[in-house]
């Protein structure tokens, strides 16, 4: 899920805060500051991704999550170890559960557009193996207004 915020409650539970559509419209500031290389920005964004495991099938050696920029920038990431893999799988079982889960969420920003046509994808790698999981297009009203696409400088 692409939103605007992940909250996590006292309760342990996890609040999605303005869930985004496939399609997100962008307009660009004209106002306010820019990051280099980009069109527009978005100031804050959540991300929430749960990958769910059947508990009777192998239990994966590795497994981590990233969330790209269409022009290959990472925005975020993180790898569960595999202690953590073991304990979703033992509470799973435990609970008789036929599913064990794992939950990447984080909020990031300022997330800079580089140009009119943007994608956000996220990817989840088990074992070496990485599929998209996500992808959130990013649109311009009048894209064909807008510069055209520029790959981020090397500082």
């Amino acid at each position: 899920m692409f939103c605007e915020d992940v909250r996590q409650e006292r309760d342990g539970q996890d609040t999605l805060i303005g869930v985004f559509p496939d399609n997100l419209h962008i307009k660009a500031p004209s106002d306010e500051p820019t990051p280099p290389n980009a069109v527009a920005h978005i100031p804050r964004m959540g991300f929430y991704l749960r990958a769910y495991f059947e508990v009777d099938g192998d239990l994966p050696a590795s497994a981590s999550a990233r969330i790209m920029s269409s022009v290959g920038v990472q925005i975020a990431d993180a790898s569960w170890e595999p202690s953590t893999i073991q304990k979703a799988f033992d509470d799973a079982r435990g609970n008789e559960m036929p599913l064990a889960g794992l939950i990447f969420k984080v909020v990031a920003g300022p997330i800079p557009i580089s140009h009119p046509r943007s994608k956000i994808t996220a990817l989840l790698t088990i074992d070496g193996v990485e599929q998209v999981v996500g992808a959130l297009n990013l649109m311009f009203p009048n894209a064909s207004e807008q510069p055209s696409e520029q790959s981020p400088s090397a500082s």
